[in-house]
């Protein structure tokens, strides 16, 4: 028997050394060196054959990015089996660049950070025919200032890397979202989200279900956004929802349908640290059970239900810190009245600061320290009967005073050691104050960075992410620009340009068919020159009539030179310039060809386009771009966070050990402050999480467990 298992373990050892050797052996031959890797000019002289070609990106692992670089493959000069050169080398990232550049030109201009890279690489220099491989590496960031600067996204980059920091070119009309979660009152849940893009008033409709041996939640709703222009405001959100829950409540159940229609908004970035605030409302309509009468005379156990919420709130964020602050107000009825029966108060801070190691190498895996705190109070004036399932539980489940919101504060008091809805120990029937304090810290101490050492050590990536930058400010600021309305003004007086450009190019048909080339060069060449000039200027200010994008440089190429006098003798001129100059040396060769109709509308639109060109230079020089640039300058500061977030502090894959500590408790309840210690590990694949801990409750009383699970799978819309 030993010398039978001794013989497997040979042949095992073989073999393990046999697949180690053959793995090394074409590691080897795959990553040969390219010995002038800094001097690609040296592989340009025409003997290297191309022997593949790659686009790489540190997200193409997405599917819309990768089917996107590799839909541009083909269209690449740098092809496997062409001659290596250096000139193709170029072109390909400036093909790249341009396609990149056309799918993104609808997104917001903060989104448009891209570096591309093109580089050679497994160079086979020894061989009898030298080969090698090409390869462009794209990176590309998404940013939203408007959902980075919400408290609940910070914390949600603490838990899901790469969800504000996501790359993206498109989004699908469909998105399907599923989840499976765990807590002790709920037990084991599972459920999904379908979202639908839509034309017109709303954007989206979302259908979302969840559902366990004992629980259910459905909700449907239509939500839809705009973006106010030349405002304090920079987004408006607003949702029709209906929701429909059943849920444990210890020995109790509470079940509602509640009807809502919210509107919330956000403002640009105001001060030197970039704050946002926020206000919203939400009118709400619907019923509420449960099932035991409870002992409170003052809450009633079923009911109808309306009411109002509102709230304000503010947050930040630095490099290392979030800081964020809400108070919610809600006024509600117990049934189909006007009666105001209670009015319930919530004020939500949180605090975040994340530590970065500075002795970190390019490439290597983020160790980040993060540290999560929030805490959270609520007070119920009771002024009539109060829905039951309007008080205060609490539990290891997170319940947001307004769902649906991108906003969002916690209405519950959160500690994981108890069962969600389990907190309050008076036969499960809510308090109507309560206060709770969470802290969370995670250290990531194994994983991959989501940008590979060999993108973030060329020595051409942060030059490069510097200079896309600076281009991204002066997208903004052109922007921007295009938003006063001085340019408002300017586009309506483009019409009179418009309408003799429309006569110039109508004259210029009457000619005969074989005109100008029937006639002497010296006559011929100024009138197709002019042809041309005059189609060019008409599709310039219809673009600029139609649609304002990239305003301010159309109409600087349009209109101004530096020096009208002598603009014609550099060919510096402007294209209205050039056009009239050309039009004044028309006349009189359209006059002595016989045609006299002709040159008198050449000269007409010249003394017209002569009046009407210096009137538009001087409103154009009127325009005042120091608040357009202050706006750039603002957003800027954003991105550089976002960025610095995506080079400094995302992982491909990361795992990060948890600790917890909560204290909690309701009013009235016997039992005074409720506590929850513990830990778990946190798994991350840029954006699917798995967390799992237990929270261990240190006092438990009379019908408590020793603690709880929690314990989350998610996949993170990393495109939001």
């Amino acid at each position: 028997m030993r010398i039978f298992e001794s013989v497997n373990l040979r042949r095992s050892l073989i073999g393990v050394t046999s697949c180690v050797l053959i793995l090394l052996a074409a590691t080897a031959i795959k990553s040969q060196v390219c010995t002038h890797k800094a001097d690609p000019a040296f592989y340009s002289q025409g003997n290297y054959t191309i022997r593949e070609v790659k686009l790489e990106s540190p997200i193409d692992f997405l599917h819309a990015i990768s089917s996107q670089l590799n839909a541009l493959r083909s269209q690449l000069p740098v092809q496997p089996g062409k001659i290596f050169r250096l000139v193709d080398l170029s072109t390909g990232k400036d093909i790249i660049d341009k396609a990149l550049d056309d799918e993104e030109k609808n997104l917001d201009p903060r989104s448009r950070i891209r570096v591309v890279l093109g580089r050679i690489s497994n160079c086979d220099e020894a061989g009898p025919t030298p080969k090698l491989d090409v390869v462009y590496r794209v990176f590309t960031t998404n940013y939203n200032a408007y959902l980075t600067h919400t408290w609940e996204l910070k914390t949600a980059e603490l838990e899901r890397p790469a969800t504000t920091a996501a790359t993206t070119q498109a989004r699908g009309f469909l998105t399907v979202k599923p989840y499976i979660d765990y807590n002790r009152a709920r037990q084991l849940h599972a459920g999904g989200l379908l979202r639908l893009q839509l034309p017109g008033v709303f954007d989206h409709l979302e259908i979302s279900s969840s559902g366990s041996s004992n629980s259910d939640v459905e909700t449907f709703q239509l939500s839809g956004s705009s973006e106010p222009e030349n405002s304090l405001i920079s987004r408006v959100d607003y949702r029709i929802a209906y929701t429909h829950e059943n849920l444990p409540a210890g020995a109790n159940r509470l079940r509602e349908g509640t009807l809502r229609g919210q509107a919330f908004a956000a403002t640009r970035p105001v001060s030197k640290h970039a704050a946002i605030f926020r206000v919203g409302v939400s009118f709400e309509g619907g019923n509420q059970q449960t099932n035991i009468a409870p002992i409170n005379t003052s809450a009633v156990e079923d009911s109808g239900y309306g009411g109002l919420k509102t709230y304000v709130g503010a947050t930040l964020r630095t490099k290392k810190y979030s800081l964020a602050a809400s108070y919610g107000l809600q006024l509600g009825t117990s049934g189909a009245n006007t009666n105001l029966d209670f009015i319930k108060h919530l004020v939500d801070a949180g605090f975040t600061a994340r530590w970065i190691p500075g002795n970190q190498t390019p490439g290597d895996v983020h160790k980040v320290l993060a540290l999560e705190t929030q805490f959270t109070a609520g007070l119920i004036q009771e002024k009539g009967p109060v829905p039951v399932a309007q008080r205060f539980f609490g539990g290891n489940h997170t319940h947001n005073f307004i769902e649906g919101d991108t906003w969002q504060f916690r209405s519950q008091p959160f500690i994981r050691s108890i069962p969600e809805n389990r907190l309050d120990s008076r036969a499960s029937l809510g308090g109507n104050r309560f206060v709770s304090f969470n802290v969370t810290l995670a250290k990531a101490i194994w994983g991959r960075a989501i940008i590979p050492k060999d993108i973030a050590s060329d020595p051409d990536f942060l030059p490069a992410l510097e200079a896309s930058k600076v281009s991204a400010r002066n997208i903004l600021v052109t922007t921007y620009l295009s938003k006063l309305p001085a340019f408002d003004t300017i586009s309506a007086h483009m019409d009179s340009v418009d309408a003799e450009l429309v006569k110039l190019r109508a004259m210029l048909d009457t000619l005969p068919a074989d005109f100008p080339s029937s006639l002497p060069s010296e006559i011929s060449e100024p009138l197709e020159e002019n042809r041309e000039l005059a189609t060019d200027a008409t599709t310039i200010i219809r673009s600029i009539i139609q649609d304002k994008k990239n305003l301010p440089s159309k109409l600087s190429s349009l209109l101004k030179e530096a020096n009208s006098t002598t603009c014609l003798g550099d060919d510096s001129c402007s294209q209205l310039t050039s056009l009239r100059a050309n039009l004044r040396t028309m006349e009189p060769l359209l006059l002595s060809a016989g045609f006299a109709q002709a040159s008198a509308v050449a000269k007409q639109v010249e003394e017209s386009l002569s009046q009407q060109q210096p009137q538009l230079v001087r409103e154009y020089d009127s325009v005042d771009p120091s608040a357009a640039v202050r706006m750039a300058d603002a957003d800027m500061k954003l991105v550089g966070t976002t960025l610095d977030s995506f080079v400094n502090e995302l992982n491909w894959i990361a795992v990060s050990p948890v600790a917890i500590f909560d204290a909690a408790r309701v009013w009235p309840d016997r039992f005074g402050f409720r506590y929850a210690v513990g830990g778990g590990m946190r798994l991350s694949l840029v954006n699917f999480n798995v967390t799992v801990g237990y929270a261990v409750n240190p006092q438990p009383h009379a019908g408590d467990s020793r603690g709880a699970l929690f314990f989350t799978m998610d996949v993170t819309d990393i495109f939001k």
